[in-house]
């Protein structure tokens, strides 16, 4: 029974192994055309990279990145003044408050790698600006069809003015 069970995970393994070795990771740069955005499709593109922004500079300022609840829809912030302010998170799908957290973990883990390999570290910064997405989910929060991007999180088809492969 145990053989058994161990033969099934060796096989599905080399199966896994042998579909991946065909397959390419793929990173396209893109340019959207705000001009053919409609004003709330606008609003909701401006605020998605503003509420990315609130959300990363709120797990930077808590105590630990690793525990943090990405299902959380309210963060506290620091105005320009510092003042603290909390946002509401209307524009931001769970997913990409996931990808955010995520994201934080895996840079962490890279500054502790280059830490043990004696390399100079410095620390996580606040972000005044965040100017990318990661669509990593391809079918589910996004598809490119022609020159168009059809995104779930923007809920509408935006034109691109440049699609190059990375």
């Amino acid at each position: 029974m145990i053989e058994e069970t161990k033969q099934k995970i060796r096989d599905s393994r080399k199966a896994t192994k042998i579909k991946r070795a065909s397959q390419v990771a793929r990173v396209y740069d893109i340019k959207i055309v705000t001009n053919k955005l409609n004003k709330a499709q606008k609003e909701v593109f401006f605020m998605f990279f503003i509420e990315k922004k609130w959300l990363y500079n709120h797990i930077l300022a808590a105590e630990s990145i690793f525990t943090h609840n990405y299902k959380q829809r309210t963060v506290t912030n620091k105005d320009k003044d510092g003042n603290t302010v909390q946002h509401e998170l209307e524009h931001l799908p769970a997913k990409f408050r996931q990808d955010i957290v995520y994201e934080m973990q895996k840079s962490i883990f890279a500054l502790s790698q280059k830490k043990k390999n004696d390399n100079r570290v410095g620390k996580l910064k606040f972000r005044s600006e965040c100017n990318f997405i990661e669509l990593t989910q391809f079918g589910n929060t996004h598809v490119i069809i022609n020159k168009f991007l059809a995104s779930s999180a923007i809920c509408t088809f935006v034109v691109l003015r440049r699609f190059q492969k990375m």
